[in-house]
């Protein structure tokens, strides 16, 4: 976000002789003219620039970055040849990664071996770009969205036995090339899952939309939702086992699309799971975290200019930005009602939240508020069946989505336990103990933070 250098100059009045009750007249109309220009300025000029201007091109205004790695690689990238292309931390070369490269690069974080394994498997198991509708939005249009269909290892899958699917959603100014999703993605399939990689509208392959903005909670539920839907029907046929039922079908998202996530969980009560990396737990409460790094923030500490703020931004969208976010729609859910529309018994349906504490980009009491509202859900609608992982450090100068380059073993083994768990799939599918287990290159100790965290762990 680009500094504001606001400045005003103030007139001075010097007394002329013989002019006292002049003087008597002025300095009230003047004082009250400068209280009243004050009054323009700060919370009114002040809040729209900031809301217009620059908020609304740092938060709201579609990036490039929706696009890379999309187009403009030739030949075009593919599942094979997109982990040694990309950036990750640390990593940041963008072309081939050599194994001298990588060996320097990526410590002390991760393994170096992390990226090559990822390389080599991508090559051995099939993927297939794929197209399917979003879900018809509010305003009754759907789109076209594009993304990766990425089949996992089944090796390790009991005979008789359908592989689980889940669809997985990227955040802010990204798409369905990024590195955390390629390592997410990388993760689900070494454990015997059926992923897809979605690119919500307007973004990577999908289709573009009029709309020049990032939307946020207006309508990417749609997408996500979409997604799972293909991923259910099975209407090509790319992967075995036909059509599933919804209770084996799940959905994953990272940061904004950790938040979409969590958006399209709490309208479709279907969806019988969600792995939400990151999640803010409203679009406005990330937005001010970021704007407290920008030299403008003490203007934000004005009562009252944040909220013009906020406004004159949201104005600007065009659309409503916070229609469906967690931290309002998780406490309104209601018990869970058969197709007849009958109330039954409370179905808990499962979450599982991540966040590095030490994130510079979506602040850790984002994902501790969205743990307590869950905790506090009388009704049972939701269930964090394991705790939070939670870890605490920087990941050669990152901080954000980091977790599972932090911990990578323990990251994929929780996995394991809540997918194979909420999908009611056999743990053995996961093949754990073949699994290459990516030494990190410092020993971490690892410790409980509170009661309920006990079974998460921090860095």
């Amino acid at each position: 976000m680009n500094s504001l250098n606001l400045g005003a100059k103030m007139a001075g009045y010097e007394q002329v002789p013989g002019s006292d009750e002049k003087k008597s007249n002025c300095l009230p109309i003047c004082g009250a003219v400068t209280c009243g220009v004050l009054v323009v300025i700060i919370w009114g000029v002040l809040p729209y620039i900031l809301g217009t201007m620059v908020g609304y091109g740092a938060f709201i205004a579609k990036k490039p970055a929706v696009f890379e790695y999309i187009f403009e690689v030739t030949p075009p990238l593919t599942p094979e040849t997109i982990p040694n292309h990309i950036w990750y931390p640390g990593c940041t070369e963008v072309g081939k990664k050599n194994a001298t490269y990588l060996q320097k690069c990526s410590k002390p974080c991760y393994s170096p071996d992390l990226i090559p394994a990822i390389t080599a498997f991508n090559k051995k198991h099939p993927f297939k770009k794929v197209s399917y509708p979003s879900r018809k939005d509010t305003e009754g249009k759907t789109y076209k969205l594009t993304g990766w269909l990425l089949t996992g290892d089944k090796s390790n899958l009991p005979k008789g036995v359908t592989a689980p699917r889940v669809a997985i959603n990227h955040g802010y100014t990204s798409n369905s090339n990024k590195w955390y999703l390629t390592v997410a993605a990388y993760h689900m399939r070494s454990l015997g899952f059926d992923v897809l990689l979605n690119n919500i509208r307007g973004v990577g392959y999908s289709e573009n939309t009029s709309n020049p903005i990032t939307t946020w909670g207006y309508a990417y539920h749609y997408d996500l939702l979409g997604a799972w839907d293909y991923l259910k029907e099975n209407k090509d046929n790319h992967l075995q086992g036909g059509k599933l039922p919804s209770s084996k079908v799940g959905i994953m998202g990272f940061s904004m699309g950790a938040f979409i996530a969590l958006n399209a969980f709490t309208l479709e009560k279907e969806v019988p799971a969600v792995w939400a990396d990151s999640p803010p737990a409203e679009s406005q409460s990330v937005f001010f975290f970021g704007a407290e790094k920008n030299p403008a923030a003490p203007v934000f500490k004005i009562p009252g200019v944040s909220p013009l703020i906020w406004f004159w931004m949201k104005n600007k969208a065009g659309v409503d930005i916070s229609a469906r976010e967690p931290l309002k729609d998780i406490p309104t859910a209601v018990q869970f009602t058969n197709p007849s529309g009958e109330l039954v018994s409370s179905r808990a349906r499962a979450v599982q939240l991540v966040s590095n504490l030490n994130d510079n980009t979506v602040p850790g009491t984002d994902v501790k508020k969205i743990a307590a509202l869950i905790k506090k859900d009388k009704a049972k609608n939701y269930d964090l069946l394991f705790p939070p992982i939670y870890t605490n450090a920087v990941c050669n100068k990152e901080t954000h989505l980091v977790s599972m380059l932090l911990e990578p073993v323990k990251y994929r083994q929780r996995l394991c336990s809540f997918w194979t768990t909420v999908l009611d799939a056999p743990t053995t599918m996961c093949g754990l103990d073949k699994l290459p287990q990516f030494q990190v290159a410092k020993d971490r100790r690892l410790s409980a933070e509170e009661t309920f965290e006990a079974m998460s762990f921090t860095v």
